[in-house]
């Protein structure tokens, strides 16, 4: 931008010596305007003005007459796209009159370097000559913010209606570049809103009355309306919106058969304001919360409808079969209670494993803490559901400890106990993906260009083998409806993602396996190094290497 400013300062400079001499160019653009490889300017074509300096010749007297339009149209000043005429500066106000045309012009061409865009356009030349005439450029700065405001002032000034607000000379138009160059403070200063407004207002009179009188009116009636007429409104809606806000209250912590009799009187509250106040944000607000509660509470009840009904039919119990998976769901609930308050968790179990392979004499010591596990398996409810979920949890967890082939068989009990109880087949589901992970190397990773690439490893025999188990288990669990309370919430985000990550929806993938370890705390707890390292493998075919890690 510097350079810019200096090549414009130039050309001022370069027409300034000209109208010195009595010369005006009339032509400035682009196009006769040449830089060379040093950075020099040059301005060039000066074929209108020499026409115009062959006094008492035929060029002169048809260039100069009134109503001739002398230049390229989108560069013209206002004075020119009027027609009105500018020849040899043989007084002072043809001099001052040439030094302000060719000033609008360079300045068209300087606001076309700060914006990137021509000031004025039209879709043709009668449009494009209204627009130079009648209609303020945008600021330079709405496309480049980050212009100085004193460049923008500088370029506004020059490209001014009215020549007598233009600098007086183009030196002077030189002058304040230099000083901006050199860090001095400019003559042309940013114009306030108030001042656009006044200019605005200056060139059309009629309008501006019009306005004044449609403001005072407006005033009058602002007047009525703030102190008659907007108090009592005020406080009839600020009324109904207290009783809206009290009969919302009255729904947090509200038992679960008040809800929808709640919901019902609060958004007849929000919507008694709205019949006051149709654009009251707050009550837009409230209804649209409440009317969420409302729908919440539907599609919650009519999910548990639906899924008792299917879990009755897949557990061939009674009749209507809903409650009985009521509470199939609390005795998930009681199994899961049990096992988040054993003392001893994976890392544990995982310490059992190293000290059993290793035979050092602490190996029993070790082995001993097992008991807890073994009394939370045989301790369980002797009905199916419990027995199944329990099998499930204590199977993954002695596998996790090396006891896999027992543990696989826990597993498989729990999917024979009760098919409807999705843990056996999902918990198995889980080690043998990790056991997949193990087995399959990762991507190769490798640079072409400035581009990282991963190549995938071809399936082994035992990768395809465990795939197709992997898939098959997860299909079962699928199909399971009892799942408990929150930790089911998070076991079911797993499936979700680990169901995803098969099919090759690695976005999905993580985005599930994330979520499952924000909902329960217990379940992250326990379950969070197995579900993060499952999706490490994700993050890394999807290159987040610093996530992976």
């Amino acid at each position: 931008m510097h350079q810019a400013l200096e090549w414009v300062k130039h050309i001022a400079e370069a027409l300034a010596y000209a109208h010195e001499h009595g010369v005006v160019h009339r032509d400035i653009k682009p196009g006769n305007i040449l830089i060379d490889l040093r950075g020099k300017t040059f301005v060039t074509d000066f074929g209108l003005a020499k026409e115009v300096a062959l006094t008492g010749s035929k060029a002169e007297a048809s260039l100069t007459r009134t109503g001739a339009i002398l230049g390229t149209p989108q560069y013209m000043s206002p004075e020119q796209a009027r027609g009105q005429a500018s020849g040899r500066a043989g007084t002072q106000q043809l001099a001052a009159q040439a030094s302000a045309t060719d000033q609008f012009s360079l300045a068209v061409v300087l606001y076309e370097l700060l914006a990137g865009r021509p000031p004025f356009s039209g879709k043709s030349l009668p449009a494009l000559f209204r627009a130079i005439i009648n209609e303020d450029p945008h600021r330079p700065t709405e496309f480049n913010p980050a212009l100085h405001p004193d460049v923008e002032a500088i370029c506004l000034k020059a490209l001014e209606k009215d020549p007598a607000r233009r600098y007086p000379t183009m030196a002077d138009f030189a002058a304040d570049l230099d000083r901006f160059l050199g860090g001095e403070k400019t003559v042309a200063r940013p114009l306030s809103v108030v001042g656009r407004v006044w200019r605005v207002a200056e060139r059309n009179k009629p309008l501006s009355m019009a306005c004044a009188s449609a403001l005072v009116l407006g005033i009058l009636l602002a007047v009525v309306w703030t102190a008659v007429i907007l108090p009592k409104k005020a406080r009839e809606v600020n009324a109904s919106l207290e009783k809206a806000r009290t009969a919302e209250g009255a729904v947090d912590g509200a038992q679960p058969e008040e809800l929808e009799k709640l919901c019902a009187a609060a958004a007849k509250e929000y919507r008694s304001v709205l019949d006051l106040d149709p654009d009251n944000v707050e009550a837009q607000t409230g209804l649209g919360r409440v009317q969420q509660r409302v729908d919440e509470i539907a599609a919650a009840k009519k999910r548990e409808l639906e899924a008792m009904e299917a879990a009755a039919r897949g557990m061939g119990t009674s009749p209507d079969g809903v409650e009985d998976l009521r509470k199939a769901n609390e005795l998930v609930d009681q199994v899961f209670s049990r096992w988040f308050g054993l003392s001893a968790g994976p890392l544990e179990v995982l310490q059992m494993a190293f000290y059993n392979s290793t035979a050092l004499p602490t190996a029993e010591t070790i082995e001993n803490s097992w008991q807890q596990f073994h009394e939370f398996r045989w301790g369980s409810a002797d009905d199916p559901v419990s027995r199944a979920a329990t099998n499930a949890l204590a199977g993954w967890t002695r596998c996790l400890a090396g006891k896999s082939e027992e543990g696989a068989q826990w597993m498989r009990e729990a999917r024979e106990l009760a098919p409807a109880v999705p843990y056996g087949a999902l918990l198995e589901a889980m080690r043998l993906m990790e056991e997949y992970l193990v087995v399959c190397p990762p991507p190769q990773l490798s640079v072409r260009g400035t581009e990282l690439e991963l190549t995938a490893t071809a399936p082994t025999p035992e990768m395809t083998k465990l795939a197709r188990e992997i898939d098959g288990l997860l299909e079962t669990a699928s199909g399971g409806s009892i799942w408990g309370g929150e930790e089911g919430s998070s076991f079911k985000k797993v499936l979700e993602g680990m169901r995803a990550m098969r099919a090759g929806r690695n976005e999905q993938a993580d985005a599930a396996f994330t979520e499952a370890m924000q909902i329960d705390a217990d379940f992250a707890r326990v379950f969070g190094p197995d579900v993060m390292f499952v999706r490490a493998r994700v993050r890394i075919v999807l290159r987040r290497f610093e996530d992976a890690l």
